[in-house]
């Protein structure tokens, strides 16, 4: 999971956004980009001079959200340059902004001077919120830890981010339940990358009570999400599960189709995770619903699938092949799905797709007695695999797919899919060694 996946606040956050301002957020939380960055630039052309005012501001969220962080940089800056002395609460929004580009820059690139610049480009968005004479001063001060706590994320600072997550969260408390979301979602996710699963797991749960409260259907599927992972990495798989379903209700209430069919792998992959750490000891009809349930999700998922989304169809062809052997239901469609997954993902050039499906052959082909084709198949996933380092892998849970008759060769377990919050874009699909 990544920071932008949280919905963050608006950086225009303490000023009264007009409802024409608040629907472009509504449009970056469905992942909905070009319509969101549309509406942005109309907003330039805006009668009132305040949205008129902001809008480089709000151009530059949905630039940085949308991954074009100098677009957002340029937009900030001048936002930043625009606005007089007297304007303080514009000025410090438009600091917020700037300090957000700069502070995802500066994570991607880890240069000592430059994280110091950002540090005190930080400094001065928080007394830009301070002098600005805000309505609450509680809440500019919680937004100003909140900004800490971002920019902390950003460069991987965890047990930083976490101490002012849980600054913002005593500032925001009964105050502004929505700003306290994030803030316990800040705090779930550094404690998350900083193998503090438990703490994530209890922020997780408060933010999405207070979501459902307030009826923030994405920022309550994030918390959801988060849950989920967290259960997932503590091992404790039907919590997981149960998690993702939920999160796929919310989605499947408010998503769009691309949005949905991430959902829907993502949740049938935590089905199958659970079936692979049950299968020593829960019932044999339990392993079988399981992975029935995960099956149907897998092919709910492809049924949705745009034409043009090869690597989605390639996932969901994968799941639904493993879910076929874990539930016994057909040694034919397994294969069926795992050969069609292979020519998918070797037309999107991922080598660790191919060698995934071709694992899953491999073990079709060992059940049905083909032992010489299955070590065939091994050999040939063995050889795309040798220039694959694990220290290019992320750090992710256990995966699903696993190859139970050739534990030996190290591919216990082989297959992850991994997506970026419902924002319609898999960050990426890989394959694991043990």
């Amino acid at each position: 999971m990544k920071l932008s996946d949280l919905r963050p606040l608006p950086s225009v956050y303490l000023l009264k956004a007009s409802q024409r301002v608040s629907r472009i957020y509504e449009k970056l939380d469905l992942g909905l980009y070009e319509e969101a960055q549309a509406l942005a630039e109309d907003l330039g052309e805006a009668e009132s001079s305040t949205d008129k005012e902001i809008s480089p501001i709000v151009l530059s969220d949905v630039h940085r959200l949308w991954g074009d962080l100098r677009g957002a940089l340029d937009l900030a800056e001048e936002a930043a340059a625009s606005f007089s002395q007297a304007q303080e609460q514009q000025k410090a929004a438009a600091l917020v902004a700037l300090s957000r580009a700069r502070a995802e820059r500066a994570g991607q690139r880890q240069e000592p001077e430059t994280l110091a610049q950002l540090e005190l480009l930080v400094q001065e968005a928080q007394q830009r919120l301070h002098q600005g004479r805000p309505p609450d001063p509680a809440l500019a001060e919680g937004f100003g830890h909140l900004l800490a706590a971002e920019a902390a994320m950003a460069t991987e600072d965890w047990a930083k981010a976490s101490h002012a997550a849980k600054a913002a969260i005593a500032c925001f408390r009964l105050r502004d339940e929505v700003a306290q979301a994030a803030a316990l979602l800040l705090m779930g996710l550094a404690g998350f990358q900083s193998n503090a699963p438990r703490e994530a797991v209890s922020a997780a749960n408060l933010a999405a009570a207070a979501c459902r409260a307030q009826r923030k259907v994405w920022m309550e599927a994030a918390s959801k999400r988060l849950g989920h992972l967290a259960h997932w990495r503590l091992k404790e798989t039907q919590q997981a599960a149960q998690l993702a379903e939920e999160m796929l209700l919310l989605v499947k209430a408010a998503g769009t189709s691309v949005q949905q069919v991430e959902a829907l792998l993502e949740t049938a992959e935590a089905h199958l995770v659970r079936v692979k750490q049950r299968e020593a000891n829960a019932q044999r009809s339990s392993l079988v619903a399981w992975a029935s349930r995960a099956f149907d999700l897998a092919g709910e998922a492809l049924t949705l699938c745009d034409a043009k989304s090869l690597r989605s169809q390639a996932c969901a062809r994968l799941l639904r092949a493993k879910a076929a052997l874990q539930g016994g239901f057909s040694l034919a469609q397994a294969l069926e799905d795992a050969e069609e997954a292979r020519l998918l993902m070797n037309d999107v050039s991922e080598r660790r797709g191919v060698a995934s499906a071709l694992l899953l052959q491999a073990e079709v082909n060992s059940l049905e007695g083909r032992t010489l084709k299955a070590s065939s198949l091994v050999k040939e996933a063995q050889a795309l695999s040798e220039d694959l380092h694990q220290a290019d892998l992320p750090v992710l849970p256990p995966a699903a797919a696993t190859l139970e008759a050739m534990d030996g060769l190290g591919w216990d377990h082989h297959i992850h899919f991994y997506f970026t919050g419902l924002q319609g874009r898999p960050a990426s699909n890989v394959v694991r060694g043990k």
